[in-house]
């Protein structure tokens, strides 16, 4: 009697565990897309900005 609990039990578990990942959607959640280097849109204000702001920092560290 206890061997057939414990198949019972483990009928049991392998149902639940199919059960879940056979509807994996419910449980888990989606991983939003990540978006590539080319999705960004870099303006020539923007580029020039950055240069000028890369300048002086390194105007003010010593290199040039």
């Amino acid at each position: 009697m206890p061997i057939l609990l414990l198949f019972l039990l483990f009928g049991a578990c392998f149902l639940i565990y199919y059960y879940v990942i056979s509807n994996e959607d419910l449980y888990t959640r989606k991983k939003p897309d990540k978006k590539g280097p080319f999705d960004t849109i870099y303006l020539p204000e923007d580029l020039e900005r950055d240069r000028i702001k890369r300048m002086k920092d390194e105007a003010r560290r010593g290199r040039f």
